[in-house]
């Protein structure tokens, strides 16, 4: 069953995505896999936890294995890594050649070493491993269109979330203006870096004049299993869209506490700190088979509030920075 929910007036450029492949917590269920989830930007793709059966995700939701380039582990609990296994040796089968950048705890470095030794597989690529930094806020990824920085939560193993903020896109310049100023190539180029013009009687046109406004850049922040944390926003600044979980209800408050996780309400708090336009819950307990009630929950605090279902889609719009639910 597919539905489109939108929030403002504008439906286009969706080219700022996430997939969610799965939003179980430790136990996978009959309809929810553990933790793994596609970010799309453009023709660039992430892919942020890898939780057992992301590969059979990733090919369910038509998401070439081989065009994932990144991959960003949160920390070491198994529902959140152990599918690396299999999606590494899997592109090494399909023959990838590129090299691919891991974003994880250092211990993983000597597991994958161990398991490739054990089974004597060689693989064809490169894997590029990066360790986290636990203090602060960190660049991690700088790519053509996006930047991924990592920061510290609190759980009961070192953990990082993950901010994937868009660069800030050159503004257009306005075609009428090409023609009416006669503007060369050297012109154009120095208008795209921000310059006005004169012209030969010495009139000054500001660069705003010349262009059309380039639109601010989007962000997604991933919170994987944490405690609240106060403050974040202090840390991390603001965001357009929250990822974060929502292993417990409110009610639960001791449990999420006892085992370092979050309840629905406090995601929402979250979501209200960081001044999100929308907030998505996952990595739902498997003591709740309806999770619609976390939802409820949320709401009183911060609206909208989403569900994190196995294969759904949500974008960012450009313009009016809302989040748009595909699927």
């Amino acid at each position: 069953m597919f539905r489109c929910i939108i929030l403002g007036v504008y439906f286009i450029n969706m080219d700022f995505s996430i997939t969610i492949l799965g939003a179980s917590s430790a136990l996978p269920t009959a309809n929810r896999f553990p933790s793994a989830q596609v970010v799309k930007h453009n023709e660039s793709i992430f892919l942020i936890d890898c939780g057992e059966g992301t590969q059979m995700q990733l090919r369910r939701n038509k998401i070439s294995l081989l065009k994932i380039n990144h991959i960003f582990i949160s920390h070491l609990h198994g529902d959140h890594y152990y599918g690396i296994f299999g999606l590494l040796t899997s592109m090494n089968l399909l023959g990838r050649k590129k090299e691919l950048h891991l974003y994880a705890p250092p211990e993983l470095r000597r597991i994958l070493n161990y398991i490739w030794k054990q089974t004597g597989i060689q693989l064809l690529y490169e894997v590029v491993f990066h360790v986290h930094n636990y203090s602060g806020f960190n660049l991690i990824a700088d790519c053509k269109h996006m930047q991924v920085f990592s920061f510290p939560l609190s759980h009961s193993k070192q953990n990082c979330g993950f901010k994937f903020c868009e660069k800030q896109s050159v503004a257009n310049i306005r075609k009428d203006c090409i023609e009416r100023f006669e503007l060369g190539i050297v012109d154009v180029r120095r208008i795209k870096a921000g310059a006005g013009i004169y012209l030969i009687d010495g009139t000054y046109i500001d660069n705003k004049e010349l262009t059309h406004h380039a639109p601010e850049p989007r962000t997604y922040t991933y919170c994987s299993d944490t405690v609240f944390v106060e403050s974040l926003n202090t840390v991390i600044g603001n965001t357009d869209l929250l990822y974060h979980e929502a292993t417990f209800a409110g009610e639960a408050n001791d449990l999420a506490i006892a085992t370092g996780h979050s309840t629905s309400i406090q995601a929402a708090h979250v979501a209200k700190q960081l001044s999100a336009k929308a907030l998505i819950l996952g990595h739902f307990s498997t003591r709740y088979t309806d999770v619609g009630f976390l939802q409820q929950e949320a709401e009183t605090i911060f609206k909208p509030v989403f569900l994190a279902e196995d294969n759904a889609e949500f974008a960012i719009n450009r313009i009016t920075r809302a989040t748009v639910q595909v699927k």
